[in-house]
């Protein structure tokens, strides 16, 4: 209760990095995310809109996308769709990882048909959003060269001694696939493998 009674007096600054560390935590406090969005977006009553006011970063407003898709709280998808859009004048000031950020909120609406079903298409322009997805794969394909772990390796070695004839054999590290079967960017998977019966296999 402490943190939220602050909150209100925190800048900008702060409560992206509260919001982003609840994601990183994987920390789902529904009651500290809403109180945080309402102050970001000026309903918690107490006059002062961060969105309006320029006090927010358009980097802060990106966390903030992508903090609410990482927790996966779907009843402020239409939330995202605004921070989204306060980021457009902002756009030069944002940095390779906030794109990714965007891409990733963007995969989160479209794969759960929120606020619209077609992500952040309408929001953003079509060059801001191929700028996110190319973002988003630059940083699936610098973190598919870091090195595996052993006990990724091992279950991999099981995966490929199982007697199947798989459709598509174990790999390690393959990009996620969208609702219409094709590669999405949305997520780095690290084991896929597609049985005889057609069934795709994510190991994580």
């Amino acid at each position: 209760r402490g943190l939220l009674d602050k909150l209100s007096a925190a800048d900008p600054q702060h409560l992206a990095t509260i919001a982003r560390a609840c994601a990183e935590l994987a920390y789902r406090d529904e009651q500290l995310m809403e109180a945080l969005l309402n102050q970001v977006m000026g309903s918690a009553g107490t006059g002062r809109n961060c969105l309006s006011n320029g006090g927010y970063s358009a980097q802060g407003l990106a966390t903030l996308c992508w903090s609410v898709a990482v927790l996966d709280m779907q009843q402020h998808a239409f939330a995202v769709l605004s921070l989204a859009q306060t980021c457009k004048p902002l756009w030069a000031s944002l940095v390779p990882e906030n794109l990714s950020q965007l891409y990733q909120a963007h995969m989160w609406l479209i794969d759960h048909s929120l606020a619209g079903r077609q992500g952040l298409v309408g929001v953003l322009s079509a060059q801001q959003l191929q700028n996110c997805r190319a973002a988003r794969q630059e940083q699936l394909n610098r973190t598919a060269k870091v090195e595996v772990g052993l006990f990724q390796r091992s279950v991999f070695q099981v995966l490929q001694s199982v007697p199947f004839k798989w459709l598509v054999p174990p790999a390690m590290e393959q990009v996620s696939l969208g609702v219409d079967g094709q590669p999405d960017g949305a997520a780095l998977i690290d084991i896929t493998a597609r049985t005889p019966d057609g069934v795709w296999l994510a190991v994580e």
